[in-house]
């Protein structure tokens, strides 16, 4: 993405303006809605994340209408992850929506490894992964330290 000149907390992530202009409709194949909330999703992280996720990962939502299947070619995947996302996600309240994408972000972010490839599969695994994604998510969405202290101040 492009050097804007924003300053303070603002300049710590993107807005979901830019992030729709750094996808171009490729980062996430589907429709206009799941580009809209992985947008958002994604200016609730730091830059420096969402550089990695615009660098190395592709969302899926496989639509409806698109029948059973849909085929993607690997020239689209060009070494990146797929985080496939299920069209039951457009039932979630918005916010759940963006805590969804973003738990998965956080596995990527993470590096973790879908326990069906980890060399110790098993349960306590997947449950460790899964709580160390949720936790990721909560330091995301805590509020930027600059707006907690203005919230103290009131």
């Amino acid at each position: 993405m492009g050097n804007r000149a924003t300053t303070g907390a603002a300049a710590a992530r993107y807005t979901p303006e830019e992030v729709w202009e750094a996808d171009g409709g490729i980062l996430t194949l589907g429709e206009d809605e799941l580009r809209a909330l992985v947008s958002e999703a994604l200016s609730r992280v730091p830059r420096r994340v969402a550089d990695r996720v615009f660098a190395g990962c592709i969302f899926i939502m496989a639509k409806f209408e698109w029948g059973a299947a849909t085929y993607i070619p690997r020239e689209l995947l060009e070494g990146k992850c797929a985080i496939a996302l299920s069209e039951k996600l457009m039932d979630e309240d918005r916010e759940s929506a963006i805590r969804t994408i973003l738990h998965e972000v956080a596995h990527f972010h993470l590096r973790h490894v879908p326990p069906g490839l980890a060399s110790d599969p098993g349960e306590a695994c997947d449950c460790r992964q899964e709580r160390e994604a949720e936790a990721q998510v909560d330091r995301w969405l805590k509020p930027p330290v600059a707006a907690r202290r203005a919230q103290r101040r009131r």
